[in-house]
C-alpha cells in the first residue's frame, strides 16, 4: 500500500489566501490543469452541526468555485463544488482528493457553463438606460413623419386636382377654337 502524502493543514486563526496551505492547494489544482484565480477567506467563523469552521473559497478561471470548510484543528471538514456538497473519497491523500475535485470540475464544466450562460443579471438601480426615453423620442419622430406624409399626400391631391382643372380648361378652349 502506498504511503499517504502529508496532509495539508490550515492555520485557522491566521487563515488567508496567501498562507502556506492555500498556496499548496492552489499549486495542486494548477498541476491538475485548473487555474485558481482568486482565493477568498470568510472573516468570521461559522458553526454547523456543532463544528466551528471558516470557509476558504477558491475561484477558478472558468468561474467554477470550490469552498473548503476548515475546522479549528486546521483540517478540512467540508468541501463544496459550485455550491453543492462534494463527498471526498481520498480524505487522507491531498493529491488524490484534489484530483477527484479536478475530475468532477472537468466533467461538469459544460453543464456549469450552460447554466451560467442562462442566468440573467439584474442591473443595479443606479444604472439607468436611455432606452425608455429613446423609445419615446422615436415614437415622436414617427408621428412627425406620419404627419408630414399626410400633409404631402394632401398637397399631392390638391396639385392633381389643379392640374386636372387646368387640363379641362385648355380642353374647353381647344374645343371652342375648333368650332
Amino acid at each position: 500500500m502506498p504511503a499517504a502524502t502529508q496532509p495539508i493543514l490550515f492555520d485557522f486563526f491566521n487563515l488567508s489566501g496567501k498562507d502556506k496551505a492555500s498556496k499548496a492547494i492552489s499549486k495542486l489544482f494548477h498541476q491538475s490543469g485548473n487555474q485558481v484565480v482568486k482565493i477568498e477567506v470568510d472573516a468570521k467563523p461559522s458553526r454547523s452541526a456543532g463544528i466551528t469552521y471558516r470557509m476558504v473559497h477558491l475561484v477558478f478561471g472558468d468561474s467554477q468555485t470550490v469552498s473548503l470548510g476548515v475546522k479549528a484543528s486546521g483540517d478540512i471538514w467540508q468541501v463544496k463544488l459550485n455550491g453543492k456538497l462534494f463527498p471526498m473519497k481520498a480524505q487522507d491523500d491531498p493529491k488524490a482528493a484534489i484530483q477527484d475535485l479536478a475530475n468532477a470540475m472537468n466533467q461538469g464544466r459544460a453543464k456549469f457553463q450552460a447554466a451560467l450562460a442562462k442566468t440573467s443579471v439584474a442591473l443595479p438601480a443606479s444604472i439607468r438606460t436611455a432606452a425608455p426615453k429613446m423609445a419615446e423620442v422615436l415614437r415622436g419622430k414617427i408621428a412627425d413623419v406620419d404627419a408630414a406624409l399626410l400633409a404631402g399626400q394632401e398637397q399631392l391631391t390638391a396639385l392633381q386636382a389643379e392640374i386636372a382643372a387646368r387640363a379641362a380648361g385648355k380642353n374647353d378652349k381647344n374645343s371652342a377654337n375648333a368650332k
